[in-house]
């Protein structure tokens, strides 16, 4: 779920928003000049202000790409703009299979989670690890940012087997 920051609701048919769209990412995903044949499995969506789109790509199916991918999309999901590679910018191996991505209003930049490295990460538009403000947290799974106030919220995911609760939620 991804509210695009112009004003508080989530679905709106004026834009486009109520009517389900099917878009086929595996198709843009390997037309673009940049791209290669791993499995497009998106584990977070973002929009930000400007219309366009960020996904976070898990690797499932993709032994090559262990750490995702971060994708940048036009506004209709018809190009790809960019593509951030996690392994490159942190180190192969050690994000795992990311899941939840929201974009910061407030600098422009982005927070995914790693359950990997239990952290949520902060990584600029550019590519760029803005490890600084990454913040430790066991088995984070979901982001959202309250732009209104500016909080991070986090999920936690639950993985012991003996108790299957709903998971945490913390503010920050």
């Amino acid at each position: 779920v991804s509210f695009d920051g112009s004003d508080d609701v989530l679905t709106d048919n004026a834009r486009g928003y109520g009517t389900p769209t099917s878009v086929d990412l595996d198709a843009v995903w390997n037309a673009d000049p940049l791209g290669d044949a791993d499995q497009f499995t998106n584990t977070g969506i973002a929009r930000a202000p400007d219309g366009s789109w960020w996904l976070v790509n898990h690797p499932v199916g993709a032994p090559s790409r262990s750490d995702g991918i971060l994708v940048h999309l036009n506004s209709d999901f018809s190009a790809v703009i960019a593509k951030i590679d996690l392994g490159a910018v942190y180190g192969v191996g050690t994000i795992g299979g990311p899941q939840g991505l929201v974009y910061d209003t407030d600098d422009d930049t982005l927070w995914f989670t790693s359950a990997l490295a239990d952290e949520v990460k902060h990584i600029g538009t550019d590519g760029t690890a803005l490890s600084a403000d990454d913040i430790a947290f066991t088995n984070p799974a979901g982001l959202a940012i309250d732009q209104a106030n500016g909080h991070l919220i986090i999920l936690e995911s639950e993985t012991s087997a003996s108790n299957k609760s709903a998971g945490v939620m913390q503010t920050i």
